[in-house]
């Protein structure tokens, strides 16, 4: 599947005229690479997916401060949200405290008192034959949404398409979920003599 593909889908959900390439020199052609690149990025952020999930090691930047931190790391390249960190362990009922800062114009960095600091984030995957089905739908549904008011200006069908990404992503959030281990919630003694 490609960009003009998923473009064309999301302008079939508008009922509007199809694109031949995302880079021609049209209305309509124009309006789906605005918002493209923005939808997706912006629906990637939405949930640590499965599919765009990555655990890395961080590069430490020892010359580097930033107050009430021990450490300063390099923020994973192509990162867009990072999850959480670790220290390579196993914690789930601990969660180290981090920020995430731009040391200049252009170097993102992050600050913890983890020693070896691993990320746990979302990667910015932009090769659409990796996605989920569902996240195509709601990327579809999202992308229909944007180019609505633009291609379109009826603000009910706009409205009806955010309502349709909002379900296609709420069934696709639930999916992703469903294909995770659970780690067994600690009883406390109140439950624990309670449930006896």
């Amino acid at each position: 599947m490609t960009i003009t593909d998923i473009c064309n889908l999301a302008l079939s959900h508008l009922g509007v005229g199809t694109i031949r390439d995302v880079h021609e020199e049209t209305e309509t052609a124009r309006a789906c690479k605005l918002y493209y690149d923005a939808t997706r990025r912006m629906l990637l952020r939405e949930y640590p997916w499965g599919f765009a999930r990555r655990v890395e090691r961080l590069a430490k930047m020892p010359d580097k401060q930033f107050p009430g931190h021990k450490n300063v790391y390099m923020y994973p390249e192509l990162c867009l949200y990072i999850y959480r960190l670790t220290d390579g362990t196993p914690t789930p009922d601990e969660r180290p405290q981090f920020e995430v800062f731009n040391l200049d114009n252009s170097t993102k960095v992050i600050a913890t008192d983890i020693d070896d600091a691993w990320a746990d984030y979302v990667y910015d995957v932009t090769d659409p034959d990796v996605w989920d089905a569902v996240f195509l739908e709601a990327m579809t549904r999202k992308l229909a949404a944007d180019l609505c008011m633009r291609l379109v200006g009826n603000q009910g069908l706009f409205e009806q398409q955010f309502n349709l990404y909002r379900a296609a992503l709420d069934m696709a959030m639930t999916q992703v979920a469903k294909e995770r281990q659970r780690d067994p919630e600690p009883l406390n003694r109140y439950s624990n003599a309670r449930w006896r």
